[in-house]
């Protein structure tokens, strides 16, 4: 991953909505870009409400957390039991088409993953939005318990 970068912004309609929080609500923000073998591979931005700051300060640091957030929230008493991802495609903005260094024409498209995370009293912890070029990825979701012979098959 590229170097972690971590603000504060004001919630818009969108992300205080699928946060559930007022908007206006300002939200921590955590973004990183990744690469593969030095390629532009997606982009990762972390959303939580401010509120989390007095319970989980670490949430503010510009370094990685290096146990990993979910595991971290766990140990102060946030435990993630659950998580509703929502996954479209569609043409790159600007940004994204800068970024991933695709046609102007939009004939690439990118794949959004948005990830609310849901902690054991059904409260929203996260939004985890995720960007990746259509034509590198393909996406393989097993869920429950399935047969590691089966796995990543058709």
């Amino acid at each position: 991953m590229g170097p972690l970068k971590v603000s504060l912004m004001i919630a818009g309609p969108a992300i205080a909505d699928l946060l559930q929080i007022p908007e206006m609500n300002e939200v921590i923000v955590r973004q990183e870009n990744g690469f593969v073998d030095g390629l532009p591979w997606q982009r990762q931005t972390s959303y939580y409400p401010r509120s989390l700051e007095a319970s989980a300060p670490r949430l503010l640091e510009t370094s990685n957390i290096g146990e990993g957030v979910v595991t971290y929230l766990a140990g102060l008493g946030i435990k993630q039991c659950g998580y509703r991802d929502e996954i479209t495609w569609r043409t790159p903005d600007e940004t994204e088409t800068s970024y991933f260094d695709l046609p102007a024409d939009g004939h690439i498209q990118i794949v959004e993953i948005r990830r609310i995370t849901f902690d054991q009293n059904g409260s929203r912890v996260r939004l985890t939005v995720t960007i990746w070029r259509a034509d590198r990825n393909q996406f393989v979701i097993n869920v429950g318990e399935v047969p590691p012979t089966a796995r990543g098959q058709a």
